[in-house]
């Protein structure tokens, strides 16, 4: 984070004054500060610093919005929602991603478009709100279905089937629909080919989660040893946060079948 952070604000932003995105060049410079910017704004998140997080996707977003780069702004503005998801902000998280599919729409190519959707879909979930979540699902699913990768940019080319079906297992974790959330999480990880690390730790704790859920617990703590086994190399906030979340779900199964 810190190399990153440094690299901006010594090397990147200072120079921004000096470039107008009103012309070509100007216009390509914003636009790349602003997917390093998001990229410092997400580090920091996946770190835990969240309020230095939110100071860098609110710059990000700002230079995305002076490109005219408005599939890049949704981008950002589906990072702020998941990091307000993540917070317990979940009326702020339905907006942001609702904003970012709006604000995108006609420009941001299917895949963007399900990215969106799916975020949408994952704090309407968080809501409880089953009707609208799936709603948001079924649009996420259906933009995927139209995807091109070789019409994507860069910064969207990670999200394909697997990480469609992390983002419904997290939706039906937290709709308590645990059959559902274990079939999802299962074909993300099988459908996997460049899911990262930290993405199957995430996935695989939501698969623990489910399995907690239908009261498969053996299950559940055999997959979630799996996730500690790697999450002391991650030295991921967010996986560490999955993983306490799951032991006081484990403690309070405990506590009621005693």
């Amino acid at each position: 984070v810190m190399l990153v952070a440094q690299y901006l604000e010594s090397e990147v932003l200072p120079l921004l004054p000096h470039v107008s995105p009103d012309n070509d060049l100007g216009r390509r410079y914003f636009q790349e500060v602003a997917a390093l910017t998001r990229l410092a704004g997400w580090t920091c998140y996946d770190t835990g610093q969240h309020a230095l997080a939110q100071r860098y996707l609110h710059q990000a977003f700002r230079l995305a919005k002076a490109a005219g780069d408005r599939p890049l702004a949704g981008r950002i503005l589906a990072g702020m929602s998941h990091q307000a998801n993540f917070l317990g902000y979940y009326e702020q998280a339905v907006h942001l991603a609702r904003g970012a599919a709006q604000g995108a729409r006609g420009q941001a190519t299917p895949t963007a478009m399900a990215l969106f959707h799916s975020m949408e879909a994952r704090a309407l979930s968080s809501q409880g709100n089953e009707q609208e979540a799936t709603a948001a699902m079924l649009e996420a699913e259906r933009y995927l279905s139209d995807s091109n990768p070789d019409d994507d940019p860069d910064w969207i080319k990670y999200f394909d089937l697997a990480e469609l079906n992390a983002e419904f297992a997290h939706c039906f974790r937290d709709l308590d629909k645990p059959e559902l959330a274990t079939e999802h999480a299962a074909k993300s990880i099988e459908v996997s080919e460049s899911l990262y690390v930290r993405s199957l730790s995430f996935c695989r704790t939501v698969l623990a989660t489910s399995y907690l859920q239908a009261n498969e617990v053996e299950q559940a703590v055999t997959i979630a040893r799996q996730v500690v086994d790697t999450a002391a190399g991650l030295k991921s906030y967010r996986v560490n946060s999955y993983l306490d979340e799951f032991r006081d779900r484990l403690r309070g199964c405990s506590d009621s079948s005693m």
